[in-house]
């Protein structure tokens, strides 16, 4: 999958909050509650899931009962199995830059320092937990793009709401964030196999809430930011806009030169200059 464009307006309101103690807290708060909404999106959404779901178990039992003559208990508990079914999916906030609970270096980083630019993606890898890193699964959700460089929270991205298939509420899982250059590898594996520039955080444990937690419950509390260890290549868009920048103003140089030495060799406009000192 794609992962979806940066939004310049979100940089550009997280600009506006920096340095101001009163808007961080009320960015903060309004990050919490975006994030509380997607969850709960997530939620009516399974919920209707779970509905529909049982609507036509409750169809499909009463022909098997006119055929089999089920018993209402058998049917009732093949109904209970399929509404399970539905709600047997985590989720998880997919952010290092929220409102965490604790203190710790969430951020990536490269030599050169945080990492930045819309390039660079982050991907979320889970499975049960004690599964080892190389035994990890990346969400159906696409990878989340870093920041634009003139972002004031670089290292970060923003990825919204992640589901965990298969991993049940209250179950712990084992997570792992992949990070690599999008515009060279379309995956990690593939950022791998080609030597690009890539990294990963340790893999950390993560309990799935039950419905109706607060939104912080969702939060990645042991994740544990890392450093590449490779400089931070610009995005292609800054290397190009750098290149035209430089050939324009080469340009203007060569023009300006140009310009003179004309006007230096025009008969008459150097003994016009000189006449006019007299």
């Amino acid at each position: 999958m794609v992962p979806p464009a940066p939004n310049p307006v979100e940089d550009q309101v997280a600009n506006e909050d920096c340095g101001n103690p009163t808007h961080e807290a009320q960015h903060r708060e309004r990050t919490v509650k975006a994030e509380g909404d997607e969850v709960n999106r997530i939620h009516l959404s399974r919920l209707k899931l779970c509905r529909a779901r049982v609507n036509a178990s409750l169809h499909s039992m009463a022909l098997l009962a006119d055929g089999w003559h089920l018993s209402t208990h058998v049917a009732a508990f093949l109904i209970t199995c399929v509404t399970a079914t539905a709600w047997a999916q985590g989720t998880v906030i997919f952010n290092n830059n929220t409102a965490f609970a604790t203190i710790a270096e969430r951020r990536m980083r490269c030599a050169d320092g945080p990492l930045v630019g819309t390039h660079f993606v982050a991907q979320l890898y889970y499975g049960t937990q004690g599964t080892s890193a190389n035994s990890l699964v990346p969400v159906a959700s696409p990878p989340a793009r870093f920041r634009i460089p003139t972002t004031t929270q670089p290292g970060t991205w923003s990825g919204g709401t992640r589901t965990l298939e298969g991993i049940t509420f209250g179950q712990t899982a084992t997570l792992q964030v992949r990070v690599w250059n999008y515009s060279l590898f379309p995956t990690y594996d593939a950022s791998v196999s080609g030597g690009g520039v890539r990294g990963a955080t340790a893999s950390f444990d993560y309990t799935v809430p039950s419905p109706g937690s607060p939104p912080q419950a969702f939060f990645m509390e042991n994740l544990r930011g890392f450093t590449i260890l490779a400089p931070c290549i610009p995005e292609p868009s800054t290397i190009a806009l750098a290149a035209l920048g430089a050939a324009g103003l080469g340009f203007v140089a060569r023009f300006r030169l140009s310009k003179a030495r004309r006007l230096v060799q025009i008969p008459g406009v150097v003994g016009c200059a000189r006449s006019s000192v007299g």
